[in-house]
């Protein structure tokens, strides 16, 4: 079985004031011939080497008994698309990057980790964790 292959498609930001929404879309692919379920996507974005938020997409379940609804089902051969948003303020720390950011000046570094489980056609099931690091754009 092979992992999803996650990618960042968008970045935008959205900035009034001293605060800016930053919202990332990424696409999860399944490249296996069985369903993969993605659990959580948790992410960090960075511009020049500063972090400006942090994220999460979905979540991973707790017990047995724990609600899937914020699992997601990627059926074979498809792709999914996700979108997350997170506000950050400008401050004394972060605002040459902020208002690159704001500006639509800024490259991003999108890294974290993600959490999937496949099944297999004998109803064995893998679960997977993977790191990455993408760049937008």
């Amino acid at each position: 079985m092979l992992p999803p292959v996650l990618a960042v498609k968008d970045v935008a930001v959205t900035g009034e004031g001293e605060s800016a929404d930053v919202k990332v879309t990424f696409t999860v692919e399944n490249p296996n011939n069985t369903t993969v379920l993605l659990e959580t996507i948790h992410y960090n974005v960075n511009v020049d080497e500063q972090r400006m938020t942090i994220g999460d997409v979905g979540q991973s379940p707790e017990g047995f008994l724990a609600s899937q609804g914020s699992i997601f089902t990627i059926v074979s051969g498809s792709t999914l698309t996700v979108s997350n948003t997170q506000a950050v303020e400008r401050n004394s720390v972060n605002a040459e990057a902020w208002d690159k950011m704001v500006a639509g000046e800024a490259t991003y570094t999108v890294d974290g980790t993600y959490f999937y489980r496949v099944t297999a056609g004998n109803l064995d099931t893998s679960t997977g964790e993977e790191n990455f690091v993408l760049t937008f754009p």
